[in-house]
């Protein structure tokens, strides 16, 4: 069997072939579309690329022949409903396939798949249909997640234990690391030692810090003063005070906030986008403080 390399681009897949020369070009498949995932599954072969058509949605295409010809086969999808008291699940669309990675030989026939918004689906049929990990979606810390470098949180990478496909390790921006050791029955975090680069520098190390919002509010003096939403980790606590010497020791005084709440979650839509100006509009209002005029 001759070897190939697929390269997801935003100009489609592009494939090389190795001879006994070293790597030559063999062309390109889907050309001029961007990919966001490829992904060959060491069990059977088939080949997996997904498809990013913007506002049309992504696309997932398979190949059983080493690239040759391709079927297109169902995307991951949230379930849909017209229901007012539908699950949060059933408002979202998927945007985007960041990650595809295919279980061990003790799941045949099974591969993942991870999501913009973030979201695990799980397919036993090569990717025909899929079927959404509601443990995952259930997770009460999902309101806490913001997007790091995206509108919503997103489903970055995947990592499946090579011995025992039940045991998986998955990564959020940001919502840091998440695993479970029974198939995605159940989840637990395990960011311990690691912090997120997203967070304001002068908190980025603070133990009691898990999420902040920092934004500009009307002060009559200087047009605007720093003001800071902040979410604690679970069963910590700190103080104003506390937060403010935090500060003074990692940056400028004129950058230490003035106003300081601390909040159990931020406002979101139904993507998962952090809406600073209801944040905005909701301190002021606490502090009955008005726009400055200009000229």
């Amino acid at each position: 069997m001759t070897r190939k390399l697929a390269i997801g681009s935003r100009k489609g897949l592009i494939i090389y072939a190795a001879d006994g020369d070293g790597w030559r070009y063999d062309g390109v498949r889907f050309r001029g579309t961007p990919i966001s995932m490829v992904m060959q599954d060491p069990r059977d072969g088939c080949i997996y690329a997904a498809l990013d058509y913007g506002h049309f949605g992504p696309k997932l295409q398979r190949s059983d022949d080493d690239g040759a010809t391709w079927v297109e086969v169902t995307p991951p999808a949230f379930p849909k409903s017209d229901a007012k008291d539908a699950p949060a699940a059933e408002a979202l669309a998927v945007l985007n396939i960041w990650a595809l990675e295919p279980a061990g030989s003790d799941m045949p026939g099974t591969i993942w798949a991870g999501t913009v918004p973030a979201g695990i689906f799980r397919s036993d049929d090569k990717g025909m249909s899929w079927a959404l990990n509601e443990p995952f979606m259930a997770l009460l810390e999902r309101s806490q997640w913001g997007g790091a470098g995206n509108e919503t949180p997103a489903l970055s990478s995947m990592a499946i234990h090579p011995a025992d496909s039940r045991n998986m390790a998955i990564s959020i921006s940001a919502g840091g690391v998440w695993q479970t050791a029974d198939g995605g029955k159940s989840w637990r975090n395990t960011s311990k030692g690691l912090w997120a680069a997203y967070m304001p520098p002068d908190q980025a190390e603070n133990p009691n810090v898990q999420d902040v919002q920092v934004f500009g509010i009307p002060d009559a003096r200087y047009g605007e003063a720093l003001c800071a939403w902040i979410i604690t980790k679970p069963g910590q606590a700190c103080s104003e005070d506390e937060i403010r010497e935090f500060c003074r020791d990692q940056i400028a005084h004129y950058k230490v906030p003035r106003y300081i709440r601390f909040v159990t979650s931020f406002p979101m839509t139904v993507t998962g986008k952090i809406q600073k100006f209801k944040i905005r509009d909701e301190m002021k209002d606490l502090l009955g403080l008005e726009e400055q005029k200009t000229a």
